[in-house]
């Protein structure tokens, strides 16, 4: 039996779509074949990403980065002939007698030798408190220079830097110091001078005066020394 147009029609309406939907779906091997496409970064993320490449390798990555070298503190020895004075005031290279009291009291003139880290003022300061006691009751100290000439008995303050006195800064040349005598004045008040006869113990037998005949403790005789004129004192 024939069929009719419109049965013809829809048959073959049924037929195209049929293929439609076959054609439309990819096949199997085709579909697993197929990679998603990456997502594009913005400008913002890329920068992001590139700033912060150096920390993205966690820590299998950090044993293999350079080692920073480690700072070298100089510690190097430090002599030097230091003359600790008595007055704050103090402006002149003290004389022969003053410097024989200056002695006497436990001031006066010596030659240390300092070790430690070159930067650390501490360690300047703890040195002359332990050469010169006396020096702690001062309320701190300057440090001064002889000013001019060799001969000139002016003295000229050395600057205090901001951190303190360092061996650092001795050491500078620009400081011009070289081989000259540092002297040393307290900051705020004098230092006792207590070199009266008896106030210090003497030791040693006693020796005659080569000058004056005297005869002078063994302890005492370089301080003697420097203020004999040769005239024995009765």
């Amino acid at each position: 039996m024939a069929k009719s147009l419109p049965e013809l029609l829809r048959e073959a309406a049924n037929l195209i779509e049929e293929a439609l939907n076959r054609t439309s779906q990819p096949p199997v091997a085709a579909q697993s074949l197929q990679i998603p496409a990456t997502p594009s970064r913005t400008p913002v993320q890329a920068e992001i990403a590139r700033l912060f490449a150096p920390y993205n390798g966690g820590g299998a990555n950090r044993g293999n980065r350079a080692r920073r070298p480690a700072v070298q503190i100089s510690r190097r020895s430090y002599t030097h002939t230091v003359c600790c004075l008595a007055e704050h005031k103090a402006d002149k290279v003290p004389n022969t007698t003053l410097k024989a009291d200056l002695l006497a009291s436990g001031l006066g003139e010596q030659k240390i030798t300092i070790t430690g880290n070159d930067t650390d003022p501490m360690v300047l300061t703890n040195k002359l408190m332990e050469v010169f006691p006396k020096l702690q009751d001062g309320g701190g100290f300057e440090l001064l220079k002889i000013s001019g000439s060799t001969r000139s008995r002016n003295l000229a303050l050395l600057p205090c830097p901001s951190s303190g006195y360092t061996l650092a800064y001795l050491k500078d040349p620009s400081t011009m110091i070289g081989q000259a005598t540092i002297y040393i004045r307290p900051l705020q008040q004098d230092l006792p001078i207590d070199c009266e006869e008896g106030s210090h113990h003497a030791s040693g037998p006693d020796i005659p005066c080569l000058t004056c005949e005297k005869a002078v403790p063994f302890s005492e005789m370089k301080v003697h020394r420097l203020s004999c004129n040769g005239m024995e004192a009765y």
